[in-house]
């Protein structure tokens, strides 16, 4: 034998078995299919032998064949106290008052005060699980840590491989032994970074499994459903007392439930996971672990996000962002659906009720904590983008979910300081992913996206972008043509927002570059004619409108291209020209530049016909 090699004895790959098949049968035994109700004292009920001498809750016991998962329920009254324990003193003394939690549960209390006793009904789950499962988990971690990360011969892995999967079924069974803190959490995403790749696939399913600790268990899920519907009294059962229902009854009764239980029932599983400080542990391992290098941890940092938090949960939406430009289709697709879950985007988010965005400020606010280069946004288009466009595209359209939400919501937050602070923050992250490093389709997003928002804040954005009427010039050369189009429509809503002398320079500027068309690019032909249209359409509009002159050779620059150019660029023109139109009857009284407008279209129209 080698020297300084360590012997692994088969024993201990027996022990990770044996732990791991007598979990399954635990939590198989306790499937909601088996699980049974037993009365306990049947008709006599739950008393002590003074009161009901008749009574022998051994005889009874002994009768019945119990199985993990069933209920007890003990018919007493309110002088009798109902108390479930493993301390041998505690019940020998019958005095529960300093039984420890981990040993002692208290069903129901007596009240010695209330001298008019009542009756009560006191379900009680026999859950042996929960005294075995951490002497279990105990002896999987000790196993575990008699290992090293190298040790990767058939007994190790194999030891290895059965108490993860131990691990994992006990979360989901015993999800109290876990919930209170991130250890295990770091040491499966640990685990998944350092372990063999030929155990990484069955440590991410103990790490999937895991999620579900922070959450509320399925025991104390159902006996809160109890309660819940008894206190509210929302729900009809019929006369059957709620705790003889079974789980198919229970589940049928919330589907056609009033909305006031589902929201009881919502509020108490949210109350029910982690505690608040623990899960912001678990946003900072999510996050610190979504850039490992290995795809199962990103894949498991994604679920976690996706399944212990909700929508409005701003950390974990930044993680599916992350996830949303990930290499691997999967973790992709998860990410994708953790950021946008309603696919009918014909509906109003407003009437998905279920479907709650986080405030358009608080999202903003933690990006810019985790980037805060998101707002050194320049005119020059040459910075680096700070994440991959994919990221950039998933984050710009869940912001504007965000945005359109809060207006559909709330319109006189149209007025509000703060929010619409927090629109020139979205507007700064827009002009950053317009980097010339950007994909078309991240381009393409950011600018459609700003003209969404003008349609909502017109004048708001007319005043920001009147500021940067130079950067938006240079994008009207851009490769593509919904970009172009886009910065068009802006480069129009800005220049509302300029001095009448700015904006007729502006129109002078983007019809000298007209007779020059031979010497531009396509897409710089095509940007200057739909900016042309823009301009000038929304220069009509205000008083005192564009100088006659100026307005005439707008028009013969126009009918020029349409009846000289290639038939893109003649379409283009026309179009142009129909937004000026737009604006013909808001001119009041018919005026020479109306007559001439309608004139120019109509010659256009009839050249076309000709042609």
């Amino acid at each position: 034998m080698e020297q300084g090699r360590k012997r692994v004895s088969p024993v201990s790959v027996f022990f990770a078995f044996f732990c791991f098949l007598l979990l399954r049968l635990l939590c198989f035994s306790g499937s909601a299919e088996a699980y049974k109700n037993y009365t306990v004292g049947d008709s006599l009920g739950w008393y002590d032998s003074q009161e009901k001498p008749a009574v022998d809750y051994q005889q009874w016991a002994d009768a019945k064949n119990f199985s993990l998962g069933d209920f007890l329920i003990f018919n007493t009254d309110t002088n009798h106290s109902v108390v479930q324990t493993y301390n041998f003193t505690t019940y020998k003394e019958c005095d529960y008052d300093d039984a420890l939690d981990s040993d002692t549960k208290l069903w129901s209390a007596a009240d010695p005060s209330n001298t008019a006793t009542s009756g009560v009904t006191v379900p009680a789950n026999l859950d042996q699980l929960k005294l075995m499962g951490p002497v279990i988990l105990n002896g999987i971690l000790k196993l575990l840590d008699g290992y090293s990360y190298s040790d990767s011969d058939s007994v190790a892995r194999d030891t290895k491989s059965f108490a993860f999967q131990a691990i994992g079924l006990l979360a989901q069974r015993l999800p109290q032994l876990f919930r209170d803190k991130i250890e295990m959490a770091v040491r499966l995403f640990d685990a998944l970074k350092l372990e063999a790749s030929s155990l990484r696939l069955v440590i991410q399913e103990a790490t999937t499994s895991l999620a579900t600790a922070y959450k509320v268990g399925i025991a104390d899920l159902l006996i809160l459903i109890m309660q819940v519907l008894e206190n509210t009294a929302m729900i009809p059962f019929s006369g059957a007392p709620i705790f003889a229902l079974d789980i198919a009854t229970i589940n049928q009764q919330l589907r056609i439930s009033h909305l006031p239980s589902r929201k009881a029932l919502l509020g108490y599983m949210t109350s029910q996971g982690a505690q608040p400080a623990v899960l912001i542990e678990l946003e900072k391992l999510l996050l610190h672990n979504f850039n490992a290098e290995q795809s199962e941890i990103r894949f498991c940092a994604v679920r976690w996000a996706t399944s212990l938090f909700d929508l409005q949960h701003c950390p974990s939406r930044f993680i599916c962002m992350l996830g949303a430009a990930d290499p691997k289709l999967d973790i992709r697709e998860m990410a994708l659906e953790g950021l946008f879950p309603v696919k009918d985007e014909g509906r109003l988010i407003s009437q998905n009720p279920d479907i709650i965005y986080p405030k358009l400020g608080s999202m903003l606010e933690y990006i810019l904590k985790q980037q805060p280069k998101f707002v050194d946004s320049t005119e020059m288009r040459e910075h680096k983008l700070l994440f991959p466009s994919n990221m950039y595209v998933a984050m710009i359209k869940f912001l504007l979910k965000c945005f359109e939400l809060e207006l559909e919501q709330n319109k006189d937050l149209e007025k509000s300081l703060e929010f619409v602070s927090s629109v020139e923050t979205l507007c700064l992250l827009l002009e950053h992913a317009m980097a010339t490093e950007g994909s078309v389709e991240l381009h393409a997003t950011a600018s459609k996206t700003l003209i969404t928002i003008a349609s909502h804040l017109p004048e708001m954005i007319a005043s920001h972008y009147s500021q940067r009427v130079i950067w938006l010039k240079q994008l009207l050369s851009h490769m593509d043509w919904d970009t172009r189009e886009a910065v068009a429509r802006l480069l129009g809503i800005a220049s509302t927002a300029l001095p009448s002398a700015t904006s007729t320079a502006l129109i002078s500027e983007l019809v000298s570059k007209t007779t020059e068309m031979q010497k531009l690019r396509f897409e710089a032909q095509h940007g200057v004619l739909c900016a042309i249209g823009y301009v000038t359409a929304n220069s009509m509009c205000r008083s005192p409108a564009i100088p006659e002159a100026l307005f005439q050779s707008t028009l013969k620059c126009l009918v020029d291209v349409v009846n000289s150019e290639t038939a893109t660029l003649s379409s283009v023109a026309m179009q142009a020209l129909g937004h000026i139109g737009l604006c013909a009857p808001r001119l009041g009284a018919p005026s020479v530049s109306s007559q001439n407008l309608l004139r120019s279209i109509n010659e256009c129209y009839i050249n076309s016909n000709i042609n």
